[in-house]
C-alpha cells in the first residue's frame, strides 16, 4: 500500500511539473538581482515563496538554462534561489587561477547571508552537485537537505585531470573545445547546448579547471554527513559509476534513476523534477 500511494502521488507531481512547464511564460521571470561577494559581482535570482531551496547549476550553464523547467513548479511551495556561478552567465568571471575552487562555495555562503537564509534545502546539478557536497562538508549546520544530481564522488586524483581541459581552453579561446564530437550529443539538445556553450568565457572557465581539484572531498567526510540525501541521475548518464561510490558512503541516500535521460537532457525531464519536488514534501 505505501509503495502504491508513493506511485500515485509521483503520477499526480509528474502531470502537474508538465502542465504548469507548459504554461510557463517570461512574465514569471523576476528582477535581475546581484549582490558583491568580496569583489566579484554574483548574479542571482528569487522565485516563489516558502522554505527556502538554493539551485545550483553545472558547468558551462546556466542558472536560467539549467533551472527552467524545475522553477515554474517548485516555486509555487518554495522560495528558490538561483545564482549564477562565477566565471557562468551574468556572474563575474575572473581570469585568475586561485579566483575560483573554494570561493566557489563561499559565494553561496555569502549569498545566504545577503538573503538571511539560515538553513536551505540545496540542489545542485553536475557542477552544481560538487558545490552542494563541499558546501554539507564545509557548513553542516547551514544545509537542511541536499539533492546530488547528475554527479557523484570524485577523487582529488580524479579531478586533476582538469588540467589538460584548461589548457585546451587557453589554447583555443572558445569553450566548444570542450565538446570535440558535437553529433555526439542528442540531437533533440545539442543545437541548445552547443549555443550555450559557446557563450561562455574561454579564459575564466580555464582558471576555473585549474582550481577545480579543490573541490574534491574526503570520503570519509561525506561518511560522516547526516543530512537528508537524494541522488539523481538519468539512466544513460556516463556519470553513474562515481554515484555508486556516493551512493557507497551514503547508504541511507535514495538514488533515482530517470528513465531514457542523458547528463545534458536529464533537467529538462519532467520526472527529474518530480523526483526533487517528493524529495522536498517528505522534508517538511
Amino acid at each position: 500500500m505505501p509503495q502504491l500511494r508513493r506511485l500515485i502521488r509521483w503520477f499526480v507531481i509528474v502531470i502537474t511539473v508538465a502542465a504548469v512547464s507548459a504554461c510557463a511564460d517570461d512574465a514569471s521571470v523576476p528582477d535581475e538581482l546581484y549582490f558583491d561577494s568580496v569583489g566579484v559581482r554574483i548574479h542571482y535570482n528569487v522565485y516563489g515563496d516558502g522554505p527556502d531551496v538554493i539551485l545550483l547549476h553545472g558547468l558551462t550553464s546556466t542558472a536560467a538554462d539549467n533551472w527552467d523547467t524545475t522553477v515554474p513548479v517548485l516555486s509555487a511551495d518554495y522560495r528558490l534561489v538561483t545564482l549564477d556561478v562565477r566565471g557562468h552567465g551574468k556572474s563575474g568571471g575572473p581570469h585568475e587561477t586561485g579566483a575560483y575552487g573554494k570561493n566557489m562555495v563561499e559565494d553561496i555562503v555569502r549569498l545566504m547571508d545577503h538573503l538571511s537564509i539560515d538553513r536551505p534545502h540545496v540542489v545542485g546539478y553536475s557542477m552544481g552537485g560538487t558545490l552542494a557536497l563541499n558546501l554539507v562538508v564545509d557548513y553542516p549546520h547551514r544545509v537542511r537537505s541536499l539533492v546530488v544530481a547528475g554527479q557523484g564522488w570524485s577523487s582529488v586524483e580524479d579531478l586533476e585531470g582538469t588540467a589538460a581541459a584548461a589548457q585546451a581552453l587557453r589554447e583555443a579561446g572558445t569553450a566548444t573545445v570542450l565538446v570535440p564530437d558535437p553529433e555526439s550529443i542528442r540531437s533533440s539538445v545539442r543545437d541548445r547546448f552547443m549555443k550555450m556553450l559557446a557563450l561562455n568565457d574561454a579564459l575564466a572557465l580555464a582558471a576555473l579547471m585549474d582550481d577545480y581539484p579543490q573541490l574534491a572531498v574526503a570520503a570519509d567526510d561525506i561518511r560522516e554527513t547526516t543530512v537528508p540525501m537524494l541522488l539523481l541521475s538519468g539512466a544513460d548518464d556516463p556519470v553513474i559509476p562515481r554515484i555508486d561510490k556516493l551512493k557507497s558512503m551514503r547508504p541511507d541516500a535514495e538514488f533515482i534513476l530517470i528513465p531514457d535521460e542523458t547528463h545534458l537532457s536529464t533537467p529538462s525531464s519532467a520526472q527529474f523534477v518530480a523526483a526533487i519536488a517528493e524529495f522536498l514534501q517528505l522534508q517538511e
